[in-house]
């Protein structure tokens, strides 16, 4: 005879919070997850390659990060009760503790000044070659901002929604006071780099003015020269695009695939529908994902989302550099 258990759509009984079965969700996708072990190759590579570089609280850091994957590894496999249960607090605390310290910061600026000889080769090369300078430089700017690896980050260590939004919020915030120190890392500064962040910037600029929300203002440069000042917006601009918008409209989706499957194994188990403050978001978000099997509404929805990005990037930008003076 056919268990319960095999009817629902979710791990769990309907009875169970949704949250609750979320998790089990979760963390039988955690067994997959890259974090742990893209947290472990990064820690042993610094270690290796850049041990004469590292200072005390870098090192500290690096041990952190280090002891939190492999905390991690170790408890997902070896105690999946308990971690079903807790996983949202690892899966914060690994968050928080990837790019919140500052030493994550001088370590970037640090590796950007290391390998800027090597770089300027690339540069130099690419010089004569529009398209190319602009994907060097896009390269160089997403590491430089950590917006990739947060980004990993987020999409491989899923939580509730409101929580990863919290998260994302508070990483953003704890990089704007090491944002213009990055930017004025050597490789950012070079003259090809800064041409191609001019053009990054007026193309952004152009195309978040014809977006669907009103272009903000031009911040103030008195405190840093244009290009400084253009590529803190453009790093910006990608730490809230890959970092925060894009995983997070992920996870709101995914979320909202869960809790309709959560309802349905609700119905079909005679029970009345949960109830939850996001019901609403999780009705537009399956909405949304239905409209974009067309390529013109996912081409409109993702111009409106990096316009969106663009201007707020441009509104945070001068935080800054009030941080870097404080």
């Amino acid at each position: 005879m056919e268990s319960h258990e095999a009817r629902w759509q979710l791990p769990g009984d309907p009875r169970q919070p949704f949250y609750r079965r979320c998790n089990a969700v979760w963390a039988e996708q955690s067994r997959r997850a890259c974090q742990p072990y893209l947290c472990m190759t990064c820690c042993f590579f610094f270690f290796y390659n850049g041990w004469t570089m590292l200072r005390l609280d870098t090192v500290a850091w690096l041990l952190v990060c280090l002891s939190c994957a492999l905390t991690d590894l170790a408890w997902r496999n070896w105690a999946h009760g308990s971690y079903q249960r807790m996983r949202e607090l690892t899966a914060s605390a690994m968050t928080l503790v990837a790019f919140g310290p500052a030493a994550s910061w001088l370590l970037i600026r640090q590796l950007l000044d290391d390998q800027a000889p090597r770089l300027a080769v690339g540069l130099a090369w690419a010089s004569n070659r529009p398209t190319a300078v602009l994907a060097l430089h896009l390269a160089h700017l997403l590491f430089a901002s950590g917006a990739l690896k947060m980004g990993i980050n987020c999409a491989s260590l899923p939580v509730r929604l409101s929580l990863s939004t919290a998260l994302q919020a508070a990483l953003l915030l704890l990089s704007l006071p090491h944002t213009a120190t990055i930017c004025a890392a050597a490789p950012l500064t070079h003259p090809v780099a800064q041409r191609a962040s001019h053009a990054m910037h007026s193309m952004l600029s152009t195309l978040a003015s014809l977006g669907p929300t009103p272009a903000a203002a031009g911040a103030s440069k008195a405190d840093a020269s244009v290009a400084v000042h253009e590529c803190v917006a453009l790093t910006l601009w990608l730490r809230l695009l890959v970092a925060v918008l894009m995983p997070l409209l992920h996870a709101a989706a995914a979320e909202a695939q869960l809790w309709q499957r959560h309802q349905q194994d609700r119905r079909q188990a005679g029970l009345l529908p949960e109830r939850s403050v996001a019901a609403p978001l999780y009705g537009a978000m399956l909405r949304l994902a239905a409209s974009l099997d067309s390529l013109p509404h996912a081409l409109v929805c993702g111009w409106g989302v990096a316009a969106v990005a663009w201007n707020w990037a441009r509104l945070l930008a001068p935080l800054c550099f009030l941080y870097a003076a404080g």
